[in-house]
């Protein structure tokens, strides 16, 4: 029989027909924002409907930070000037590996309780 151009409904043909359509599907659900990508955990979950119940703003500090931790390959945050020498101090400091002790750390956190 001549092919009319259309996939056999059976075999071979089919299978992956339907891998591309399923693939296709994910790919334009994903991209329309209509599709979950994956199960999450159960707290990941619980922990999005709670930032869901947040105002926009804190939302979106919260989306933030979970891409800088998921590693998006979003640009990196913009520097206040100000700030600039505190940071290039701070990765100088990093590199040559002095770190604040525990006890360092611990007193510096302790400050924002007073």
């Amino acid at each position: 029989m001549p092919n009319s151009g259309k996939p056999e409904l059976g075999g071979e043909g089919a299978r992956c027909c339907r891998g591309w359509l399923r693939t296709s599907l994910r790919g334009f659900l994903r991209w329309t924002g209509e599709y979950i990508l994956s199960p999450m955990s159960k707290l990941l979950d619980q922990a999005l409907e709670a930032v869901r119940r947040l105002p926009a703003d804190t939302q979106d500090e919260i989306a933030r930070a979970m891409l800088i931790l998921a590693g998006n390959d979003s640009e990196p945050e913009a520097i206040d000037p100000a700030h600039l020498p505190d940071v290039l101090e701070g990765l100088a400091q990093a590199k040559r590996r002095q770190f604040a002790t525990d006890a360092e750390v611990e007193a510096a956190f302790r400050r924002f309780d007073q």
